[in-house]
């Protein structure tokens, strides 16, 4: 298939599987560790730290609020400054998604306010998990955002493409070309977002019944080499060839579905 036999990938890939089916908490202040991180007033400290986007402590106060207080941390995320860097384009792509996965409660109410975020990335956040609550509701919203620059519209169009969309299937193919830059974080999850695709490209044709996609090296991904670009050229010839007769489709979509998880 598109990877081969090369088994670089396989780690990474699981290790995002068990965090997808791991439970979602009810009570966040269960866990010690982070419960000693704000003793004393950890209410007060920890609505004061979610305001803090240049401290990791931003983070910690996310994730501990989301189960106890869903309300504030949507509001937060809503105001939330855009990204001008694309360290904080990661930065919100983790905070929206962790929001997306661990809300308790609300959940449709809370992903449709995200759709009028500040930040692009967090509005592509709000569309992809209402997709997990109301399809046909977060589809039309994640078609509305594919046109959005950079990171953001790649998100959505490779949502729609893993509910079986050729048409961003089509633009994800061209931007598999270009090379990856930017901060480590952006970089990482420029990497992710390429080898999902692979991934859902190698499942689709094995599912549809048509040629395996030629093999792509997973550690030239983001290179922008010579050989890389030759590999992808290979692929969109295979794309061309095998478009109206496949299917594309995720297999984990329904079991991540039935959990609120993308």
């Amino acid at each position: 298939g598109a990877f081969g036999p090369d088994t670089a990938i396989t780690a990474p890939l699981l290790r995002m599987l068990e965090s997808r089916f791991s439970p979602r908490p009810e009570n966040a202040w269960r866990s010690p560790v982070l419960r000693s991180s704000h003793a004393g007033h950890p209410l007060l400290d920890l609505q004061r730290s979610l305001t803090d986007s240049s401290s990791t402590a931003e983070g910690l106060a996310l994730a501990l609020l989301t189960p106890t207080d869903p309300d504030l941390v949507c509001e937060h995320l809503l105001r939330r400054s855009p990204a001008k860097r694309d360290l904080t384009a990661a930065t919100a792509y983790s905070l929206a998604s962790y929001f997306g996965w661990q809300c308790p409660r609300n959940r449709t109410k809370y992903f449709r306010r995200l759709l009028t975020a500040a930040d692009p990335v967090i509005r592509v956040a709000g569309a992809v998990y209402l997709a997990t609550e109301d399809s046909t509701e977060g589809m039309q919203s994640l078609r509305s955002m594919t046109s959005l620059p950079g990171f953001a519209g790649r998100w959505a169009s490779l949502t729609l493409a893993r509910r079986g969309d050729r048409t961003t299937a089509d633009s994800l193919m061209t931007w598999m070309e270009s090379p990856a830059s930017g901060s480590q974080a952006y970089w990482h999850h420029m990497l992710n977002q390429r080898l999902q695709f692979l991934t859902l490209l190698s499942n689709s044709a094995r599912s549809s019944h048509v040629p395996d996609p030629p093999y792509v090296d997973p550690e030239l991904i983001n290179s922008g080499s010579k050989e890389y670009r030759k590999s992808i050229r290979r692929l969109q010839k295979w794309w061309a060839d095998v478009r109206e007769r496949i299917v594309l489709a995720d297999p984990w979509l329904p079991a991540f579905a039935s959990r609120g998880v993308d």
